[in-house]
């Protein structure tokens, strides 16, 4: 089955550090560990949408329908990864190159320039670094586009014209958008309850309950149907006489109000008034995956 010049996100991760993995622990172990990273890379590009093409030793090619998708999926493979070698102590990295654009899908493989750039770039790439091509930043919404940064024109092995490399910013110390501020004043009084209502579901924060979790993971107090939310994507706590929303994610929250929108990465925001939340992605009010809220 053939299909020209469908468009797509072509990932490439790449595991860093199992050649002195298999040196240290021999073969049997460190194939094992190898074994559940490759998963953990394979359920998030299931859970943003994704295909897995194929592996390659080490690393993992799969494509997405959006620009979005892949290079969210790529910073979930990141923050997964990292969070698993933190947990074992296992000294592994991915690097991963992203590019999109128009592609020959056969038999379940895909193929072209647009897969052969993604080839190169992620062999460009850094041990916990995500890179991707002007075609890559082009495609992608303004919400994802605020966490790409320009890094350099630099010259691919295969084409005689260089390309515009860029660098998503998926860790918290490497980018924080402010889009507009709130006010944020330690005089500041929110009130003592806070609404949030999200698909018919209503929940309240009050002095008496002063936590609650948002996330995809089915365990969170408030359960949000979003690929790009991460697990436990953030909270919203009661202190000091003030709700506090703490951003916990890869791809951030998003909080808009009437006075503007805040991008929160690892952050932290004091809600006040009225408006609406999105976990991973920017929202309106009349979306779907808007988060409602409301304090008083």
């Amino acid at each position: 089955m053939l299909a020209k010049d469908a468009s797509l996100g072509i990932v490439f991760a790449d595991i860093s550090g199992s050649t002195s993995l298999y040196e240290r622990l021999g073969n049997v172990v460190a194939q094992q560990i190898i074994k559940q990273y490759l998963s953990l890379i394979f359920d998030v590009v299931i859970q943003y949408g994704g295909t897995v093409v194929k592996t390659i030793g080490d690393e993992v090619m799969s494509y997405f329908p959006t620009a979005d998708l892949a290079v969210g999926a790529a910073s979930e493979m990141q923050s997964c990864l990292q969070e698993s070698s933190v947990r074992s102590q296992v000294a592994l990295s991915l690097r991963i190159g992203v590019n999109f654009g128009p592609v020959i899908q056969e038999s379940g493989d895909v193929f072209g320039d647009v897969v052969n750039v993604a080839a190169r770039v992620v062999a460009l790439a850094k041990p916990g670094q995500i890179l991707t091509t002007d075609q890559t930043f082009q495609a992608l919404t303004m919400a994802y586009r605020s966490n790409v940064r320009f890094m350099d024109c630099t010259p691919v092995k295969g084409r005689k014209q260089p390309i515009n490399l860029y660098e998503v910013l998926w860790q918290a110390s490497q980018s924080v958008l402010t889009v507009a501020n709130f006010s944020q004043a330690s005089s500041a009084t929110p009130g003592t309850h806070l609404q949030l209502r999200y698909l018919g579901h209503q929940l309240e924060l009050t002095p008496d309950l002063t936590e609650l979790s948002l996330g995809r993971e089915p365990g969170n107090d408030l359960v949000v149907e979003n690929k790009m939310a991460s697990r436990r994507h953030a909270i919203i706590e009661y202190s000091r006489g003030k709700f506090y929303l703490k951003d916990q994610s890869v791809n951030g929250t998003y909080v808009s109000t009437a006075e503007g929108v805040v991008h929160l990465r690892r952050e932290e925001l004091v809600l006040v008034g009225s408006g609406v939340i999105g976990l991973g992605c920017l929202v309106s009010a009349d979306m779907e995956d808007a988060i409602h809220f409301c304090c008083s």
